[in-house]
C-alpha cells in the first residue's frame, strides 16, 4: 500500500464507494480487536490518495463469520439507488 502506483488517479475515485464490513463481536477484526487497526490504516491510506466515500458497516451481534447477506444487501442498495437517478 505504500507504492503510489497501486492507486488510481482517475477523478471518479472521489465518488467510488469503498465499504468495509466487520462484526461487532469479531475478536479478530471487529472494532475492539487488535487487527482492527488494519482497517483504520487502509482507510487513512485511501483518504490520503483521494478516496472520499469510505463507509464502514459494523454488524451487531455477529462474530468472526462470513457476512454475505450484509454485503449483498449493500450492493443491492447501490444498484437500486443508481436506477432511481
Amino acid at each position: 500500500m505504500s507504492d503510489p502506483a497501486f492507486f488510481s488517479n482517475d477523478l471518479s475515485r472521489v465518488v467510488l464507494p469503498v465499504a468495509g464490513f466487520s462484526a461487532a463481536n469479531d475478536s479478530f477484526y471487529g472494532p475492539r480487536a487488535p487487527n482492527y487497526a488494519q482497517w483504520l490504516a487502509a482507510q487513512k491510506t485511501a483518504i490520503d490518495h483521494g478516496y472520499k466515500k469510505l463507509i464502514e458497516f459494523v454488524i451487531p451481534v455477529k462474530s468472526h463469520v462470513p457476512l454475505p447477506d450484509e454485503v449483498m444487501n449493500y450492493f443491492y442498495a447501490l444498484l437500486t439507488e443508481e436506477k432511481k437517478e
